[in-house]
């Protein structure tokens, strides 16, 4: 019968015309119950995005006890210009997670990725 508030947030990399947000600000989960949620991405450019959102929990501490199942931020993401897109996001909250903790925040920031000539100069 426990529950844990589980926040979410989300942010872009300065100067990258993308509207990264969280379709929800918050939900009550119970530990070890499969949950859901969404995230929405608008390219808002003229041009083809590339880029991988990079995940982090608060308090630190409890990272080990937030498991995604599925999430867009496994992988890196392209969005053509002008497209939206919602992207889920699957994930449980560890069944033994200390009984001193109510809420978890569950945060991304989207950086454009690493241009594929940009690399090989860097060789």
């Amino acid at each position: 019968s426990r529950s844990v508030k589980v926040e979410f947030l989300s942010h872009s990399m300065p100067g990258v015309m993308l509207d990264f947000k969280s379709d929800q600000f918050e939900m009550q989960v119970h530990p070890g119950e499969v949950a859901h949620t969404t995230y929405t991405v608008h390219n808002r450019s003229d041009k083809v995005f590339v880029g991988q959102a990079v995940p982090s929990v608060t308090p630190a501490v409890l990272a080990n006890d937030f498991q995604k199942i599925e999430c867009f931020c496994f992988t890196q993401q392209t969005f053509q210009p002008g497209e939206k897109r919602t992207m889920p996001v699957v994930f449980v909250v560890s069944p033994e997670i200390e009984r001193d903790y109510s809420t978890i925040t569950l945060s991304y920031t989207f950086f454009q990725a690493v241009k594929p000539d940009a690399a090989k100069a860097k060789i």
